[in-house]
């Protein structure tokens, strides 16, 4: 939750695609690398400004 909702100071939203594009580029990651690399573009792109909302994230792996 707020992950994709986030704006940075030019009012640019995160949004939903960027979210979705990072986390297909991480398909080859173990979770915790997926879970970071999400966190560390998130605050790449807020240009190192605090959240306005408080961020969730539960990561799940699944094993085939």
């Amino acid at each position: 939750d707020g992950v994709y909702e986030e704006f940075n100071s030019k009012r640019q939203e995160f949004g939903l695609t960027k979210l979705l594009s990072i986390l297909k580029d991480s398909q080859n990651l173990n979770i915790q690398e997926t879970c970071d690399r999400v966190l560390q573009n998130l605050y790449s792109f807020l240009e190192n400004e605090k959240p306005q909302d408080d961020i969730t994230m539960i990561c799940l792996e699944r094993k085939q």
